[in-house]
C-alpha cells in the first residue's frame, strides 16, 4: 500500500497517505479557526520544523503536524528536512496572509 505507514502504538495498524493528509487539514483548520474565534488578540500560529525517529517533521504550534518522507524528497527533488522548510515557510507565509486578512484595516481596505 503506497504511502502507508505503520503507527508505532500498534504494528497492525496502517495509517494511508490519505489519513496523514485528513489529519493534517483538520489541525490546519483548527488553526484558522482558532485565528478567527480571536480576532482581537490573534496571533499566527507557528509552524517549526523539527525531527522525529531521524525524520524531518511540521510542528504546529509545538504539536506533531505531519512528517516529512523520503518519498515526498524524492518526490520534490529535495533533502528531507530542506523541503520541510520550504513547507514550513509556506503555511507561516499562509498564517500570516489569514491573520492579516482578518484585521479590520484590512476588510474596510477590501471592501
Amino acid at each position: 500500500m503506497a504511502g502507508a505507514v505503520p503507527t508505532p502504538a500498534s504494528s497492525c495498524t496502517i495509517v494511508t497517505a490519505q489519513d496523514r493528509a485528513d489529519l493534517a487539514n483538520l489541525r490546519l483548520a483548527e488553526a484558522l479557526r482558532n485565528i478567527s474565534a480571536n480576532e482581537a488578540s490573534a496571533q499566527a500560529p507557528q509552524v517549526v520544523v523539527g525531527s522525529r525517529d531521524a525524520q524531518a517533521v511540521l510542528l504546529l504550534d509545538g504539536k506533531m503536524l505531519l512528517t516529512v518522507t523520503e518519498a515526498d524528497a524524492d518526490h520534490a527533488g529535495l533533502p528531507a528536512a530542506m523541503l520541510a522548510s520550504a513547507w514550513a515557510d509556506s503555511l507561516n507565509r499562509s498564517f500570516l496572509q489569514a491573520l492579516r486578512e482578518r484585521q479590520p484595516a484590512y476588510r474596510r481596505w477590501a471592501l
